[in-house]
């Protein structure tokens, strides 16, 4: 087992509480697969009473914090942090089992850009996208698929609006700049979010190190206790009153969207320019800008327009420009631009003048451009269901009020020089008493015609990609 090194390039700072033969685990994982890396090891034993202080005793590593308490796992992995002399921190937690390459890979992807402030690899048990799934049955299967997954692949690193911490690895400087976990997030929900944007916001790229894989079991150290203490719900709220921004729906990339582009023909472009319009935060055009990237294309470049000021901080954080005003300004203000794609982040129905929107968009598309949108169904039987039962307001709240007809809506967008080229669904799976009132409705029709308006009915959105006729 190897002792600190005197002069660490990384900290591993690894929080316990009880669940010992968990953290023998990861801790066995760190000593056998961070090779050929000079690291020093702190240990935080957060209040544990199993025998994890007795286990941290035995290690050879210089620093073992013991604190008397649980103190959480914001405060806990705070006092190790501060405790860091590397350069680099890598913040992991009990739960967590480390592979050959992890830290290697993850150096390698922080060096290869000093605007790089924050990486984490994928696990096998993760939220935001982060998930990379391997077959294995036991731990040696698992070690043989992450040996074999685990080569540095700089195609499959994707810079994100934030970052689930598998790991958190961080440069020391960054943290000593825009300081630690905020304490106000006692429980560790939204800690995250919060910690990724002040990171992206002090100007440094987040990037999820997808060429990397971690196992997880999953919340061992910090999922005690967050039911009983309602934690998802007040960490979700103290997020967006600290920023006004809600890290749930303003945060996601949407899948649907992204399944549009047509990216075989994106192989033959150079110099490709995305714009989104109402982005919010931008995710969905950055995961555009990541899979264009996935397939070789560096030089992909982002612009962003905005009714809502409320997002400018962070779109200005990953665009080359980014612009807040009146929708009527949007070609002036990108007079001296082409896009490859324009992203239009809100559906159809938050637009009082959509078609002309589409006229003006159009003439900032390169030919062979993008127009990619989402449509509200308005036909979608729980709305029919809350109209019957006069709950109009509260749909009209929802934007959902507003009644788009796609074959009427072809015909303008025809008119315009604008064509659909492809169109998918999303929809929801009916049962039980609803099920029987959609298939009531629908038998209303025409036998031929049943199968389309129940597909109506299920629709939750439409997904429309636009191109010049």
């Amino acid at each position: 087992m190897y002792n600190d090194a005197a002069n660490p390039l990384v900290s591993i700072v690894i929080l316990g509480y009880n669940h010992l033969d968990y953290t023998k685990l990861a801790i066995d994982s760190i000593y056998q697969y961070s090779e050929g890396i000079d690291f020093e090891l702190i240990t935080v034993n957060n209040g544990s009473f199993d025998g994890t202080k007795e286990y941290f005793d035995s290690l050879p590593n210089k620093k073992k914090i013991h604190l008397d308490n649980n103190v959480g796992p914001v405060n806990g992995f705070n006092i190790g942090l501060k405790a860091a002399e590397g350069k680099y921190i890598a913040g992991v937690c009990n739960d967590f089992i480390f592979t050959q390459g992890w830290l290697k890979n993850l150096i390698l992807c922080m060096e290869s850009d000093e605007k790089i402030g924050y990486v984490a690899p994928g696990a096998s048990n993760i939220s935001n996208f982060q998930q990379i799934l391997g077959e294995y049955k036991n731990i040696e299967e698992m070690q043989i698929f992450a040996k074999k997954f685990n080569h540095s692949d700089a195609n499959k690193w994707e810079e994100r609006v934030r970052l689930m911490p598998t790991v958190l690895f961080v440069k020391r400087e960054v943290l000593d700049l825009v300081g630690y976990y905020d304490p106000k997030f006692y429980f560790g929900e939204f800690a995250d979010d919060d910690i990724s944007f002040r990171i992206r916001r002090a100007g440094y790229k987040l990037v999820f190190a997808a060429d990397t894989f971690t196992f997880h079991f999953g919340s061992i150290t910090t999922g005690a206790g967050h039911k009983e203490n309602k934690s998802l719900e007040i960490s979700r709220q103290f997020f967006i009153d600290k920023y006004n921004l809600d890290a749930w729906t303003d945060v996601h990339y949407d899948f649907d969207l992204l399944n549009l582009v047509d990216y075989e023909e994106a192989k033959g472009k150079k110099n490709i320019k995305i714009l989104g319009i109402d982005p919010r935060c931008g995710a969905t055009i950055l995961q555009l800008k990541n899979k264009l990237r996935n397939q070789g294309q560096q030089d992909v470049q982002l612009f962003a327009f905005s009714k809502a000021y409320k997002y400018m901080t962070d779109l200005e954080s990953i665009c080359q420009s980014a612009i807040c005003g009146d929708y009527r300004d949007i070609s002036k203000k990108f007079a001296n631009e082409k896009f490859d794609y324009v992203v239009i982040g809100e559906p159809a129905q938050y637009y009082d003048q959509f078609i002309d929107l589409i006229g003006t968009l159009k003439t900032l598309l390169k030919e062979n451009g993008q127009i990619i949108l989402s449509v509200n169904n308005t036909m979608r039987y729980d709305l029919l269901l809350s109209m019957m039962a006069g709950m109009e307001t509260a749909i009209a709240q929802n934007g959902y009020v507003k009644v788009f007809d796609l074959v009427s809506m072809e015909k303008e967008l025809m008119a315009l020089g604008v064509q659909v080229k492809k169109v998918t669904i999303d929809t929801n799976e009916v049962e039980g008493d609803d099920k029987v009132f959609m298939d009531n409705l629908a038998d209303v029709f025409p036998e031929q015609a049943r199968d389309v308006v129940k597909l109506r009915m299920k629709a939750n959105r439409y997904f429309l990609s636009l191109w010049l006729a």
